[in-house]
């Protein structure tokens, strides 16, 4: 991707000093790894009732690199290192629900508790920092459908999932791509919860 850049130098009492015309390529790449796995248990603890266990890991793994080149006059490319990235990072994610469901004819119940222990990993090559943290969140589930017939009903939920964050969100250096619209990321940033 090419990109050029028209800027004004100011002083402090916003007059012209001088502009330039830069000029640079960017070159983004990404990698991403991922895997899931699954089990699920079912006890029945009556006729219309039973006790559900389910454990799922989900592991993602992403290389990035971002790769900014000045393009001289001449043709030439100088690359900047303060607006280049080479970042490394991992999301490992599990679910463990218990539920509690009665399913009868008119009528469908579920209730229970997801426990949701989360790894990040991340590694920023440019600047050998390494980065490791655990979360934990519990969060309720409750599921209830009525059926007026086999067309119509209704249905109420209330359950978490684990949403993580975009490598820009992430990402431990300023990108000044854009002078006019940096992004700064938070390699802290936690696993993020989305109720519905």
């Amino acid at each position: 991707m090419n990109r050029s850049f028209y800027l004004e130098y100011k002083d402090i009492n916003q007059n012209f000093i001088k502009d330039s015309l830069i000029y640079r390529k960017i070159i983004r790449g990404r990698l991403n790894n991922s895997y899931q796995t699954s089990l699920q248990y079912v006890e029945p603890l009556g006729t219309f009732s039973q006790l559900e266990f389910i454990a799922q890991v989900n592991n993602n793994s992403y290389s990035n690199n971002s790769i900014t080149n000045n393009i001289e006059s001449n043709g030439s490319q100088l690359k900047i290192d303060s607006l280049s990235n080479l970042y490394d990072y991992s999301f490992r994610t599990g679910r463990i629900t218990t539920n509690y469901n009665i399913d009868k004819v008119k009528y469908k119940l579920s209730l229970g508790l997801i426990a949701i222990p989360s790894h990040f990993e991340s590694t920023d090559i440019h600047k050998a920092v390494s980065t490791s943290r655990n979360d934990f969140h519990l969060v309720p589930m409750f599921r209830f459908q009525y059926l007026w017939s086999l067309l119509h009903n209704i249905s109420l939920n209330y359950i978490g999932t684990p949403i993580e964050p975009i490598f820009s969100q992430m990402q431990p250096v300023p990108d000044y791509t854009d002078p006019q619209n940096p992004v700064f990321g938070n390699p802290r940033l936690k696993l993020l919860l989305f109720i519905h």
